[in-house]
């Protein structure tokens, strides 16, 4: 039963980030569209988020490019996107 339940758990974190998206967390306000507000995790490229990633938003970020397809976003209470 643990098996099932551990695979199970499994299938889902994969099915929501899937392999080669990054979780990218804003780093400073700014623009979204610019790479140096953007940390997507230890030996990935840094940002704007790609498709399939999940955006975490930390700080004041305008919206002044189009965005990818995210799989996820968070706007923190410390964060806005305007």
């Amino acid at each position: 039963m643990r098996l099932i339940a551990g695979l199970l758990a499994s299938f889902l974190l994969l099915a929501v980030n899937p392999a080669g998206a990054a979780t990218c967390t804003s780093q400073s306000s700014g623009s979204w569209g610019s790479a140096v507000r953007w940390d997507c995790g230890a030996g990935t490229r840094n940002g704007p988020p790609a498709d399939g990633d999940v955006a975490v938003v930390n700080h004041s970020l305008t919206l002044n490019v189009s965005t990818n397809d995210l799989a996820g976003l968070t706007v923190n209470s410390s964060g806005a996107i305007t």
